[in-house]
């Protein structure tokens, strides 16, 4: 193939029009230029055209240029979507990445949530069961500074049984709280559907 441009120089020509896109996407990509276009790409068409005009003649010369123009925007054309594209692909990759941290703070947050669910129901049971047994001993102790043992043993009767729903309450609760799954406490949106391939 070598052997062939050498010694047609039609051949060269055309080989080095068709190199054209790649000189001109190499320029857009590296210099980063919204110019349509850069001195580099206009020096070499210039060249590709000094040459048409010494290899071949003038009608020759204008399907060169034509072959350049439609090379150029072409060439022009898909960068310009395969750039857009890139672009898109990126800011959903953003866009993705924000998702996944507020979903994982969502589920930080409902977390935090069924914890302070729970205190409060341990509050609400455990602690305020306790005041009472508390409550129950201290008239207990007075029953019985009064030499008052019936109503000592009444209270102490009492005293057991509200141990005892005590206890069944705190069980409950635990229990309760023990059936809850983790899929239970987050959210119901999978983070796997924001995914960009």
């Amino acid at each position: 193939m070598g052997g062939l441009m050498v010694y047609n120089p039609t051949s060269a020509l055309t080989f080095l029009v068709g190199f054209l896109p790649v000189v001109v996407i190499e320029e857009i990509t590296f210099i980063n230029s919204k110019r349509w276009i850069n001195p580099f790409s206009l020096g070499y068409i210039i060249l590709l055209l000094i040459l048409g005009l010494i290899i071949s003649d003038l009608e020759s010369e204008f399907f060169i240029l034509e072959s350049i123009v439609a090379l150029v925007f072409v060439s022009r054309y898909y960068y310009s979507m395969i750039n857009a594209n890139y672009k898109k692909k990126i800011e959903l990759q953003q866009l993705n990445n924000e998702l996944n941290d507020a979903y994982k703070e969502v589920a930080r947050l409902t977390t935090r949530e069924v914890k302070q669910k729970l205190a409060r129901d341990l509050h609400d049971t455990l602690v305020q069961d306790l005041v009472g047994i508390n409550l129950q001993l201290a008239i207990i102790e007075n029953h019985i500074q009064k030499k008052n043992f019936d109503s000592a043993a009444k209270s102490l009767r009492d005293t057991q049984r509200l141990t005892k729903e005590a206890i069944g309450d705190s069980r409950k609760t635990i229990a309760e709280y023990r059936k809850i799954k983790d899929k239970d406490i987050k959210l119901t949106v999978k983070p796997e559907l924001f995914i960009v391939h």
